[in-house]
């Protein structure tokens, strides 16, 4: 440690010299800079090359070298070169050294970067000015000198003699290394003088315990004699134990008494939790009651006010019929709420995994709500992301009730705009085949306050609490929502400012389905097939525009979108003549100003439009509509709102320049004549019901019979053909289950006539005993008039082993159906579709 103390110290004091000698030669390197470089600098920087000789009998290098003596008389200085930036020493105070070449580290810093380098070194001879000198001690610095410019224009490379200086150093060093020397020394004896203080505490120390061992010696017998007082003490704990042992057979005793007397408590428990169960189930009874009771008289009034409807009535008796009924209806949406969250709160909701296709649930929920968003001027459009697989399974009936209650309770809330419901795929776990998906309903309606989406998912809670509030409910819509998805594995929320509309979300897990075609996405069969494709959309609606444009991007359209016909017009003329026209322009049917048909009209007036497609978007349900939209000028019509597989079908259909048909809108109740030749028993014991069943059925073109009980059924089952039996269950003589087990034992065809359980019954397992029972489908009260008609369709058609027939819309079969307590009922949110709705009196 001292020998590197010593050298660090001489080497910080070497660079103490060098830093001096170099600013001295800084200084005399500008002082000579200053004095002779205006008459000497063009010389050295024009000088041509030549040999030494030459270069040092030239007069400018003796002018030089005497004003460098002079300059640098009485300096330490023992040698000045100067050199020219290529390197060549131009002068030198050693004549020999003139016409050389000068390459190091140090003049290559001055010439290239123009900073001054300096080094120390030590020479053994040395050349200066004045002759040779020995054992020298040098400064060697390199010094640009610049021009006005500051651009370098030469070297100057000067050595300084600094052995005097070197000379006191080594003194300094060799004092530092005698003192540190004396220091060490102090050191060490110092450190010889604790060591034996040390020594003398240690041997005082070990004296004073040899003192300590003789004590525990002592001690040694003091403990002996107490471990004999302990020993005696055993012996009287012993004894103690002994009588311990006598007073615990006796708690002992005691216990089981306790006992005994609590199995007696528990019994009386277990008759308590008996009577709490019958209690229950008398309470579940008595919602079943009372909610068949309630859903009987609301067929009648639902479906008389449906019919009325549908009559040519005044305007103000028109309304009187509508508030009728959209009161059944609200009331109908909180029967159904009530039993839903009686049910969870009871703990016995059960899901169910079967297999579904997602599209065609939309189809369905966004099918059920349309009257109502139409009614009210509302956008309701659909986006699946083409990452989401189609086939999944999970409980499809809770899905629909969820996407049912959440859009419905968007569209009650919006006045103007629309309602898009989104669902993107969050998680693709490959190794258990399951999918989680995101749904998103987003609307443009009143929005929620902050304050109060912390407690919308809360029972019986309304937004707008007060007395005033304009929309009707029991407030429970939200919170089944939050049970259904919390039970299914996901979650659920809300994003909202209060006038700006609300986004509400939820996620689910649910699987894929086993079969390899189920991994296959929704759009793989247009999959190429519109890359490129130029499609114009013309909607006034932004929320219409907005679903259109994100689907046909997907598919792989350049898509345009406008507003109103004027513009759309003016593009189509312009893309048509800079040749790149538009293959396909779907058009919005009702419009301010011109509505599509007046559009359709101008674009077949113009020649460079005639190829273009034209496909008519409307929500008016036309009838006939692949020749009703030929006749508009239109190639196809196009149903909103827009869902993810009417806008596939029309594309396909335009690419294959298939029929209109194909693209045609949707029409539930079809032409009366398409049924004309489907004959329905009807086995119901309500004359109210029985009108309403009548009425719906003779105006959609079914012909039907009707039975009063289920004895009459079974006599005309056996007197004629039927293609399908709509069976009520509470009849007098022979209620509906037992008859539709005898009709099952009937010989040949007719044991075999498909059966519809439509009833007011929709508690849980309701709909698995009608099926258990022989029946194949359930359609519970109130009836709505498109679902009903849609399960003739399917079923009559199946009886006659035909495929499906016409436009008319196919129902699944009931195991498709939500559980008979979501009720087919459950698809009352919202639904404002012709419905003939429940009988009053039994069943």
């Amino acid at each position: 440690m001292t020998l590197i103390a010593v050298v660090l110290y001489r080497n910080s004091a070497i660079e103490e010299v060098v830093v001096a000698a170099e600013g001295h030669n800084v200084a005399l390197a500008r002082s000579l800079s200053n004095t002779l470089w205006s008459d000497f600098g063009p010389y050295v920087t024009t000088v041509e090359e030549e040999d030494g000789d030459r270069l040092r009998n030239r007069s400018e290098t003796a002018e030089l070298h005497r004003l460098v003596n002079e300059l640098t008389r009485g300096l330490p200085v023992l040698k000045i070169k100067i050199f020219r930036i290529d390197g060549l020493t131009v002068f030198s105070s050693q004549a020999d050294q003139i016409g050389e070449w000068k390459d190091n580290a140090g003049f290559r810093r001055a010439a290239e970067d123009g900073f001054a380098a300096s080094k120390h070194s030590y020479r053994h001879t040395f050349s200066a000015f004045s002759g040779e000198m020995q054992n020298r001690d040098l400064v060697e610095s390199y010094i640009p000198i610049k021009g006005p410019d500051g651009r370098v224009e030469a070297v100057m490379e000067i050595y300084s003699d600094v052995t005097l200086a070197m000379a006191r150093v080594t003194k300094n060093t060799i004092s530092y290394l005698g003192g540190l020397f004396l220091i060490s020394l102090a050191l060490y004896f110092l450190l010889y003088v604790i060591v034996r203080r040390a020594d003398r505490i240690l041997n005082r120390q070990y004296i004073e315990l040899d003192k300590a061992r003789t004590n525990l010696q002592a001690k040694n017998g003091l403990l002996e004699h107490e471990i004999q007082q302990r020993r005696r003490a055993e012996a009287a704990l012993q004894d103690a134990r002994q009588d311990l042992e006598v007073r615990v057979e006796e708690r002992t005793q005691e216990l089981r008494r306790e006992v005994t007397e609590r199995r007696q408590a528990l019994t009386a428990l277990r008759n308590a939790k008996d009577d709490a169960e019958a209690a229950n189930q008398s309470k579940s009874e008595f919602l079943a009651n009372m909610s068949h009771e309630i859903r009987t008289p609301l067929n009648g009034i639902i479906g008389m006010a449906g019919m009325l409807l549908d009559s040519n009535l005044s305007e103000d008796d028109h309304h009187y019929a509508e508030v009728i009924r959209h009161s059944g209806e609200s009331l109908l949406a909180i029967i159904n709420d009530i039993l839903d969250f009686s049910k969870i709160e009871a703990g016995r909701l059960q899901l169910e995994t079967v297999d579904f296709d997602l599209p065609t649930l939309l189809d369905g929920v966004v099918q059920i709500l349309t009257p109502e968003a139409h009614g009210k001027g509302l956008a309701l459009p659909v986006f699946l992301d083409p990452e989401v697989p189609a086939r999944l399974c999970g409980d499809e009936a809770r899905l629909r009730q969820i996407l049912l209650n959440l859009i419905a309770n968007a569209i009650k809330f919006t006045r103007t705009g629309g309602v898009a419901t989104q669902i993107t795929l969050l998680d693709d776990i490959t190794a258990d085949k399951s999918v989680v998906l995101k749904f998103e309903v987003v609307d443009t309606g009143i929005g929620i306050a902050t304050q109060a989406q912390n407690r919308i998912f809360e029972q019986f809670t309304q937004v707008d609490s007060s007395t005033s509030r304009r929309h009707g409910g029991a407030g429970l819509g939200l919170a089944i929502c939050k049970r259904l998805v919390g039970a299914m594995g996901g979650e659920i929320g809300v994003v909202s400012q209060l006038g700006e509309g609300s986004h509400f979300w939820f996620t689910l897990p649910l699987g894929r389905q086993d079969d390899a075609g189920s991994q296959v996405g929704w759009l793989e069969d247009l999959q190429g097939a519109c890359a490129g494709l130029k499609v114009l959309v013309v909607d006034d609606n932004p929320v219409n525009r907005r679903a259109f444009e994100d689907q046909l991007t997907v598919l792989g359209c350049e898509t345009s979108v406008l507003p109103d016909a004027h513009s759309a017009l003016e593009t189509l003329k312009a893309a048509a003549d800079s040749a790149a026209p538009f293959s396909v322009a779907i058009i919005d049917h009702i419009m301010p100003e011109t509505d599509g048909v007046a559009l359709s009209k101008l674009i077949r007036a113009v020649p460079a439009l005639a190829d273009l497609k034209l496909v008519i978007a409307s929500a008016a349900g036309l009838r006939n509509t692949g020749k009703a939209a030929r006749e508009m000028g239109f190639d196809l019509a196009l149903s909103k709102p827009l869902r993810p597989n009417s806008l596939i079908k029309c594309l396909r259909a335009l690419l294959a320049d298939a029929p209109a048909a194909e693209g045609t809108l949707a029409n539930p109740e079809a032409d009366p004549r398409s049924r004309a030749s489907i004959r329905v028993l009807l086995a119901e014991d309500n004359p109210v019901n029985q009108r309403v069943m009548i009425a719906l059925l003779a105006k959609s073109g079914v012909r039907v019979d009707v039975a009063g009980n289920g004895v009459e059924a079974i006599e005309a089952v056996r007197s004629r053909p039927y293609d399908l039996i709509l069976m009520d269950i509470q009849m007098p003589e022979l209620d509906g289950v037992q008859a539709a087990r005898r009709i099952r034992e009937l010989e040949g065809e007719m044991g075999h006539i498909p059966i519809i359980a439509v009833t007011a019954h929709a508690m849980k397992g309701d709909r698995e005993k009608y099926l258990q029972a022989g029946m194949n489908d359930y359609l519970p009260k109130p009836i709505n008039r498109a679902e009903l008609l849609s399960k003739i369709d399917y079923w009559a058609d199946r009886q006659r082993g035909e495929p499906t027939a016409g436009n008319r819309q196919r129902a699944a079969p009931s195991k498709a159906e939500p559980d008979a307590e979501d009720g087919g009922a459950k698809k009352k949110r919202g639904n404002r579709a012709r419905s003939s709705k429940r009988k009053s009196g039994a069943s």
